[in-house]
């Protein structure tokens, strides 16, 4: 009998404890607590659109995908790499190198287009999955580069704009970010009826520019005419509405646009004069001549 009180006063101590406990995590500690599965997602804006004065765009976004794998859930492994293959071929052995059964989530292939992520979905293969997000486009290519600038990488990764329109109102054409903050269980998935808080963020603006892009096109092609006639090394061409002084055009003989060149800007050594769109050191014989 002496035992049994005993083992019940123990029980008993031992629940007080534990709602002691309780009561000092709610009242006092919560804040400190919560952050075990309270998980905060930054949810980016989207960049604002450049457009000419027509309303035609320079630079748009478009959607690219990351095709992601979970080694956990792949039933075969290697039949699954080999059909990843034969649509994007990228080679069996570049993915089996990204590939790791170790980790629960592994990147295999990056902008990938929409067409072929339909491919993989036919597929229908457990453990696959597709990561959406934003890239810069330039339908017009070098045709506004000088002006338009690109979008590139800090040294955080992050996307921002060099140069240009996009370097010049990065923060304007970034926007702001929203914030989603979400209760989470022990393996780190989100708890349907669990707190969910959202704060909304904010699009980047979109810019209308004075140029106009057929005089721009045109003036591309007369600056290339022109530097090859006369063996120049570089030129320039500005074209000016005379009412307004509104800029219809401008243009650089010294293209730097080529396809994802934002990417590495960093890391590339870029002749300033490519910037400018004419070689330091040209002459000062410039002209206005009116356009009939």
């Amino acid at each position: 009998m002496k035992r049994l009180f005993t083992l019940f006063v123990f029980f008993l101590f031992t629940v007080f404890a534990i709602l002691i406990k309780l009561f000092y995590i709610q009242a006092f500690s919560g804040d400190t607590y919560s952050g075990n599965y309270l998980r905060t997602t930054r949810i980016a804006p989207v960049r604002g659109i450049i457009f000419d004065r027509n309303k035609e765009p320079l630079v748009i976004n478009q959607s690219s995908y990351t095709l992601f794998a979970e080694p956990k859930n792949l039933e075969d492994s290697f039949n699954t790499l080999k059909e990843i293959d034969s649509i994007l071929n990228i080679g069996e052995a570049t993915l089996e190198g990204r590939f790791d059964k170790s980790k629960d989530w592994v990147a295999l292939a990056r902008n990938l287009e929409e067409d072929q992520k339909k491919k993989l979905e036919k597929l229908n293969i457990h453990g696959l999955g597709f990561d959406e997000y934003s890239k810069r486009y330039y339908p017009e290519a070098s045709i506004a580069a000088h002006l338009v600038g690109f979008v590139g990488k800090d040294e955080d990764g992050d996307d921002i704009g060099y140069f240009g329109v996009e370097g010049y109102y990065d923060k304007d054409l970034q926007g702001l970010p929203g914030l989603l903050k979400t209760e989470r269980d022990i393996l780190g998935r989100p708890i349907v009826i669990g707190t969910q808080n959202k704060l909304k963020g904010e699009n980047g603006r979109d810019f209308v520019l004075t140029i106009d892009k057929r005089t721009q096109k045109m003036a591309k092609e007369a600056i290339e005419k022109a530097i090859e006639v006369y063996k120049a090394q570089s030129g320039c061409i500005t074209i000016i509405e005379p009412n307004t002084g509104e800029i219809l055009a401008m243009i650089g003989s010294v293209d730097f646009f080529t396809p994802g060149f934002g990417a590495d800007y960093r890391s590339r050594q870029v002749p300033a004069t490519w910037w400018l769109g004419c070689a330091k050191g040209s002459g000062s014989g410039s002209s206005l001549t009116s356009l009939r």
